[in-house]
């Protein structure tokens, strides 16, 4: 039946608006009579009218079930139902009114009267509040309840910072113990943000599939740039820019999570949106969380700061005060020598570091969160002629801590991340050398050396191992001459590539595994 303004449903909800209208319905803003002044979105299921009887049948009964399965969940970042009906052969679920605009608007509007694409600091906010509902809805029992259709339009930003995840109408049912999954209204989604197991032909979904959603989601949000869809990156992985190089000034952790979370194979991705949140957890606290219009947090790190340097100002009072009444009442002489307060002042939050011999000179820089929401870096290395293990603490609120050493000393380890598809590992800085194993894209490593040319770097994997890599395919975060030149293992005159140590992942399903896969770069420095 077809629906006009005004007109009252199940003498109790008055229609206001059209929201917004459909291949498979619309929805509908209303006013619920029974509760004066609150406000609801009502979803109606309306079937192309030239499909068969039974697949009418079908989509009706798939209806029901998506209102099934919404109101028995509850979520801060997910909307309430309120009631499901059926009224004039059609179906109506209704739902909580969620007023705000969705982040696809946002980030439209941001482009337009900024320029650019959103604030990071928001952007992750509001992901992480997205992935918590993930989570809720992953761990549902007895079945996860897998979205399908995740991305910025569907995503709705309130007045109060605070996002919910919208538009359940390609929702599925996972059973974990089972490949097979209940499907509740068909569809493809959005062909930008769908992973390629979601085409026809691919196998089946699961929460990976979400996953791969929201991270095109953050790509879009922290880049304004739409990337290439699943099959493209399948079949040309050079076709994907990491976020980083569009924006150059983006963290690294949120570069590494936004292209783990887009593999196209599901298990290279973060498995759960849990392990995702964990690998966002680095740039959420050295962010300040809010949204575009920043609450100013500044002074109040200000007061944390000045609040940690009186008690340090008053734990050396203290314990010079009880050195000096024990160096009072003792007959024999004692040594008066400050650096042995200093020590003993500073000893329990000190490192402590032991110097190789064996390794080049430089200087080891220690770099601790700071106490305002700041990201980190690392610090500057600079000679240092003294022997002793001197921390000094900065006046200023970066709260980083430089402690310098004799010569011989360790190289300051320096982050980086894998920024193709697939890389390989190798035990020496060329293509001759053995291939230890090959590591995704988003892997991120320590950077310990250098070959002369630069061009390959030695680095210490996730796992613990140590090998080398081309420098073009990966992002360092300090420029390479500032990495210290590592000797290069004696190359074999036979030496081959050989198989990988351990086995790379796999996918998830067998269409996946016929389909091109990645080519590890390192054919050519």
């Amino acid at each position: 039946m077809a629906l006009v303004v005004g007109q009252i449903l199940q003498n109790r909800y008055r229609l206001i608006s059209l929201l917004g209208q459909g291949g498979m319905g619309a929805v509908y803003l209303a006013e619920d009579l029974r509760l004066p002044g609150r406000r609801c979105a009502i979803k109606e299921a309306v079937p192309d009218p030239a499909i068969d009887p039974q697949a009418r049948a079908q989509l009706r009964q798939q209806f029901a079930a998506e209102a099934g399965i919404l109101a028995r969940l509850n979520h801060r970042n997910l909307p309430v139902v309120h009631d499901f009906f059926d009224l004039g052969g059609n179906e109506y679920l209704v739902m909580e009114y969620v007023e705000g605009d969705d982040l696809q608007t946002v980030l439209d509007r941001h482009m337009q009267q900024r320029g650019g694409p959103l604030p990071e600091s928001s952007v992750l906010h509001w992901i992480d509040q997205v992935l918590d509902a993930l989570m809720y809805l992953h761990s549902q029992q007895p079945q996860a309840i897998i979205h399908r259709d995740v991305k910025p339009s569907n995503i709705i930003l309130t007045a109060d910072d605070k996002v919910k995840l919208v538009d359940f109408g390609l929702v599925k049912a996972y059973d974990r113990s089972s490949p097979m999954t209940v499907q509740v209204v068909q569809g493809l989604g959005t062909p930008p943000y769908t992973p390629l197991e979601q085409y026809g032909g691919y196998g089946h979904t699961d929460a990976r599939s979400d996953i791969y959603s929201l991270g095109v989601t953050m790509y879009v949000l922290l880049t304004g740039i739409m990337p290439p869809d699943a099959p493209q990156v399948a079949s040309d992985p050079g076709s994907l820019t990491p976020p980083q190089q569009i924006r150059p000034g983006l963290s690294m952790a949120a570069n590494a999570a936004t292209l783990q979370a887009m593999a196209v194979q599901p298990n290279w991705r973060f498995q759960t949106a849990a392990d995702m949140r964990q690998a966002l957890t680095p740039s959420l606290s050295s962010s300040t969380v809010g949204g575009l219009s920043q609450p100013k947090r500044r002074s109040s790190g200000r007061l944390l700061w000045t609040a940690v340097v009186l008690m340090v100002f008053l734990a050396a009072l203290f314990i010079g005060r009880e050195r000096l009444l024990a160096i009072a009442t003792q007959r024999t002489p004692v040594s008066t020598d400050l650096s042995v307060i200093a020590s003993d002042a500073t000893s329990t939050t000190s490192p402590t570091f032991t110097v190789d011999p064996s390794v080049p000179a430089a200087t080891i820089g220690v770099t601790v969160q700071d106490l305002t929401p700041t990201a980190m870096g690392v610090v500057p290395t600079t000679p240092a002629p003294t022997s002793t293990l001197a921390p000094v603490l900065t006046r200023e609120p970066t709260a980083t801590i430089a402690v310098a050493t004799a010569t011989p000393m360790v190289p300051s380890l320096v982050d980086a991340v894998v920024n193709t598809q697939a890389l390989n590992l190798r035990d020496g800085p060329g293509t001759g050398y053995q291939v230890m194993d090959t590591y995704r894209q988003g892997t991120v490593v320590d950077v310990q050396g250098r070959n002369a040319a630069s061009d390959w770097l030695q680095v210490q994997m996730p796992d613990g191992r140590v090998g080398w890599m081309i420098a073009s395919q990966l992002q360092v975060n300090v420029p390479l001459a500032q990495v210290v030149v590592a000797s290069a293992p004696p190359l074999s005159p036979t030496a081959a590539p050989v198989a990988s140590t351990r086995t790379a992942p796999t996918p998830a399903v067998s269409a996946i595994q016929s389909s091109p896969s990645p080519t590890p770069a390192d054919s050519s420095p």
